[in-house]
């Protein structure tokens, strides 16, 4: 239990990271919106018999990513970073580091206009 506890966490933080890195000063309430849909995600997976996998917390991210940060109407760029950085960086939750660099990967190289 406690280590499912901590992997969750670890996934908030990593999620969180890359809201940051797209966005600087998000908005309060679309935070909360994420953190409140996670949660009652990951709850509601918890209280199923189903066993809690990785797949299912990226699963959860990416659900509540498009209920309360993709419902706003961003740019063609902001969907290539973000579609760009859950493709390619959803192996790396468990280390920020890592999981900065390809973000960064993704917006400066994968996504940048100029770099094309």
């Amino acid at each position: 239990m406690l280590k499912r506890q901590n992997m969750m966490k670890t996934n908030v933080i990593a999620m969180f990271m890359i809201m940051g890195i797209f966005f600087g000063q998000a908005i309060a309430d679309s935070k909360q919106c994420y953190v409140d849909c996670y949660l009652e995600c990951i709850n509601s997976m918890e209280q199923g018999n189903d066993p809690v996998l990785h797949n299912k917390f990226v699963s959860c991210a990416w659900k509540c990513l498009k209920k309360c940060m993709l419902s706003s109407g961003f740019s063609d760029l902001y969907y290539c970073r973000l579609g760009c950085s859950m493709d390619a960086c959803s192996n790396s939750y468990d280390d920020p580091k890592k999981m900065e660099g390809c973000v960064n990967h993704c917006s400066n190289n994968i996504c940048n206009p100029k770099a094309s």
